[in-house]
């Protein structure tokens, strides 16, 4: 089952880039990286 959502609470728009690209590059892989990564952020 894929997640419903995201929620990016930062006003860095590099930053929300960066979190971005690696969410859909998790999604492409099928892996669940983007969530563990994003919540050490």
């Amino acid at each position: 089952m894929r997640p419903g959502g995201m929620v990016i609470t930062h006003t860095d728009p590099e930053t929300v880039f960066n979190a971005l690209r690696l969410a859909l590059y998790s999604l492409e892989r099928g892996t669940r990286s983007a969530s563990s990564c994003l919540a050490g952020a």
